[in-house]
């Protein structure tokens, strides 16, 4: 004769061991208000400990710095530490040079982004300001995609030299990969909270396959299939399944439509339009994501989900627009 409460015994440890062990292979991951975090450089290997220095040194003079490496790895995040531990001043003035602008005249710590970009006209602009701050010279961040050496082909030797005090390249991502678990946990804490996810945890294996990807858009490519894998995951872990799934609609995002060479970098400025768009749309309407959302003709949680992918803080917005 069959002994029921003998099988429901067995059956009942089978299932606690077998939770044991997958608990084992999952990565806690609890959300964290990204406006709350003091902003940091994640990772731990030689290169990136080699820039983290240099930022703290940054932090602690008036020396213009001149931030450089490939697109999406983390300039306009070492920016905001250099602010943070520089500056009492709330406000920090980010200026995008393809566009015509003009500086405030409060400014005490300026960011001048891809200042690869300023026209001719600009240039003479912006170095003319710099002269004119001698009494009460403000903090000024250059960044760019380009080396030093490149950025000097692209604008006038006498700016360069008033933006290169101190110069400060962020490595890409590939070359540093023992940080890309680190890296993507911290990433998944603000992602977790701006996108309301249930997910608590994230499996050991999905660390492994993210260390052996390319990256060729660096943490900005982590962080949009980390995003990815979050809405479409079906359970409160991101699993192989979900990160798989994630990798591949990226990369279709990345190369679609076939244009030859040029698909990269008319997706690369495409985003950067986008981003740049959204953050101006959210000043106008003072970080306000409904009626920011409505201005945009899109859907409130299609702006989450942009806000997460771009790592956009409302926060901040709402501080320099108010």
């Amino acid at each position: 004769p069959l002994d029921m409460e003998s099988l429901d015994h067995l059956i009942s440890s089978h299932i606690q061991s077998q939770k044991a062990t997958e608990t084992e292979h999952i990565i806690p991951v609890e959300a964290a208000n990204p406006s709350t975090l003091t902003p940091k450089i994640v990772g731990s290997h030689p290169a990136i400990l080699e820039t983290i220095k240099k930022i703290a040194l940054a932090s602690n003079n008036t020396s213009s710095v001149y931030i450089h490496g490939d697109q999406g790895t983390g300039k306009r995040l070492a920016s905001r530490v250099i602010h943070h531990y520089f500056s009492e001043e709330p406000q920090m003035t980010y200026i995008q040079c393809a566009d015509e602008f003009k500086i405030p005249s409060h400014a005490k710590f300026v960011v001048f982004d891809q200042v690869e970009k300023l026209s001719h006209h600009m240039q003479a602009y912006v170095h003319s300001w710099i002269l004119s701050q001698d009494t009460a010279t403000p903090k000024i961040i250059a960044t760019s995609n380009c080396s030093p050496h490149e950025l000097k082909q692209k604008i006038s030797e006498p700016l360069c030299s008033k933006l290169m005090d101190m110069q400060i390249h962020i490595p890409a991502l590939k070359e540093r990969r023992s940080d890309i678990p680190a890296l993507a946990a911290h990433i998944a804490t603000q992602l977790i909270y701006n996108l309301n996810s249930p997910v608590t945890g994230i499996h050991k294996d999905v660390f492994t396959l993210l260390e052996k990807e390319a990256w060729h858009g660096n943490a900005a490519e982590l962080q949009s299939v980390l995003s990815h894998a979050l809405q479409i995951t079906k359970t409160h872990i991101i699993d192989l399944e979900s990160i798989q799934t994630a990798l591949q609609e990226v990369k279709a995002e990345q190369t679609a439509p076939q244009t030859g060479g040029a698909t990269l970098n008319a997706n690369a400025n495409l985003q950067d339009m986008e981003e740049t768009l959204i953050v101006e749309t959210l000043m106008q309407n003072k970080g306000h994501k409904s009626n920011t959302a409505a201005a945009l003709g899109i859907s409130r949680p299609a702006l989450d989900r942009k806000i997460a992918k771009y790592n956009i803080n409302v926060q901040q917005i709402k501080q320099q627009a108010s």
